[in-house]
């Protein structure tokens, strides 16, 4: 009998990554002495069983919730990350190896176009 999970596609389930960004969130409100209530008030549109399941890995944390909870806490999203392995090793996230930082490398508009 295989297992539930098995059956969603590789976006869709829990990852290793999931759980260890879930733990920084975890850390970072109990920094501030905060409760999942009072995290849900600070960022608008959630219950504090959502922030459970974001800490807890059950729920993936979108970049723009991700960009949400940094503002909220205080941090940076690079912070939730540092330290993690490289996740471009695991398929799951094989679609990061061909992402890169474009800022360094988008030329004005003008220069594009010629």
């Amino acid at each position: 009998m295989s297992n539930v999970v098995d059956c969603l596609p590789p976006f869709k389930r829990r990852s290793e990554i999931d759980v260890l960004v879930g733990r920084r969130l975890r850390r970072a409100r109990q920094s501030l002495r905060l409760s999942g209530s009072q995290v849900a008030d600070r960022i608008g549109g959630l219950t504090h069983g959502a922030i459970y399941n974001y800490e807890a890995g059950r729920s993936k944390v979108s970049a723009g919730m991700l960009a949400r909870f940094a503002k909220a806490y205080g941090r940076s999203i690079g912070w939730f990350f540092a330290n993690i392995p490289d996740v471009a090793s695991d398929d799951t996230y094989s679609h990061a190896r061909v992402l890169r930082p474009v800022a360094h490398e988008e030329k004005p508009l003008q220069q594009a176009a010629e």
